[in-house]
């Protein structure tokens, strides 16, 4: 399980973005839970010395925002899957 803090925001040409603008719907920080799923590997390279490889994908529930304006009504859809790749250099006391 993974928990992802997150603010979602738009800009819409003809008028632009503010929060408590009423032809938004959405202008939120909030706290998304979804899936976590990773793998690592990790080798000794010198007497004290290793390195490490590791791989996470965040999958998060995408949002989607609705406002209408004059020319009618448009959708703004926010994904936040993430892929992390990290690569490590650890020393062992």
């Amino acid at each position: 399980m993974a928990f992802l803090n997150v603010e979602h925001n738009a800009f819409y040409t003809p008028h632009p973005f503010s929060c408590g603008d009423p032809t938004f719907n959405t202008c939120e920080t909030t706290t998304e839970t979804g899936l976590a799923v990773g793998a690592g590997i990790e080798a000794m390279v010198w007497q004290n010395w290793s390195v490490k490889l590791e791989y996470l994908f965040l999958d998060m529930p995408s949002k989607v925002a609705s406002f209408t304006d004059n020319s009618g009504r448009a959708n703004v859809t926010w994904n936040d899957n993430m892929h992390v790749v990290r690569l490590g250099l650890n020393y062992h006391f």
